[in-house]
């Protein structure tokens, strides 16, 4: 589909592309429509369907919209709120990720949906949308902290709930583990030390 001049702008469409400089681009038919920068706002026809207008403001340069050839890029940034939902955006609860002017973004997922953390197309944490707990994609699978990124205090409010396991390999230098521990068929409560050795905290009864 070709390509025309802008009417309402003294710029040539070919220098608007090569300059990076703001101009009307219109295609035929029910293509795109991208409003001259000088105008009051921009809009996007595509396929006959019209997005709301979006100002540009009094800084165009601060609200920039870029296409890429070949694999799509958009860089869209956006002075107001920033939001991607699968529904419309008028609904708090279809939001998916929204970022206000404020920064203060918030990841959001439907009533009784999860929000899965994922890797490799992988989910690895999961909270849920029925209980809100926050768990592992797979029992027993992840850890949070590590020996050398330690998390640095632990708050609950009520109790801490652990299982039964073979003891553990030996702690590095300055660190302790407590466990739970088989007693033919009882549990002991354990702490095993950064030498090796074990101390008895509670015998099951």
């Amino acid at each position: 589909m070709p390509l025309y001049p802008p009417p309402s702008s003294n710029l040539a469409i070919g220098a608007a592309i090569s300059g990076g400089t703001a101009g009307r681009m219109l295609y035929e038919g029910a293509g795109p429509v991208l409003a001259d920068s000088t105008l009051a706002a921009l809009n996007l026809v595509l396929s006959g369907l019209t997005s709301p207008a979006a100002s540009w403001g009094a800084a165009p340069a601060n609200q920039d919209m870029t296409f890429g050839a070949g694999r799509l890029l958009i860089d869209a940034r956006q002075a107001g709120d920033l939001n991607i939902s699968h529904a419309a955006l008028t609904a708090n609860g279809s939001q998916a990720l929204r970022v206000p002017s404020t920064g203060a973004t918030r990841l959001n997922a439907p009533a009784g949906q999860n929000i899965t953390l994922s890797i490799g197309n992988s989910g690895h944490w999961l909270l849920d949308g029925t209980t809100f707990a926050l768990t592992p994609g797979v029992n027993n699978s992840k850890d949070v902290g590590a020996t050398a990124t330690a998390v640095r205090r632990v708050y609950l409010a009520e109790y801490h709930e652990i299982t039964e396991m073979a003891a553990p390999g030996t702690p590095p230098a300055a660190k302790a583990r407590t466990y739970l521990k088989d007693n033919a068929g009882k549990q002991n409560y354990v702490i095993k030390w950064d030498d090796g050795v074990e101390t008895l905290i509670a015998a099951q009864p």
